[in-house]
């Protein structure tokens, strides 16, 4: 199971709302709680970007 999205990959918000296309992404690793974080630079469909953290999107779908 991918834990990430891909750089171009259509992504969505929980609401199944289209939020843009994927054109950054950083992983910042807490090793005081071990768990990690990651956000997302999105371009949106009026071409500007914007940083959307991974909690905010549908779960990454699963290779098939």
């Amino acid at each position: 199971m991918r834990k990430t999205y891909s750089l171009g990959e259509k992504v969505f918000y929980k609401d199944k709302r289209y939020a843009g296309i994927v054109v950054g992404c950083r992983e910042t690793y807490w090793s005081d709680d071990q768990h990690s974080e990651v956000n997302y630079r999105i371009r949106l469909e009026n071409g500007r970007e914007r940083n959307v953290p991974g909690s905010e999107l549908l779960d990454v779908p699963n290779e098939k």
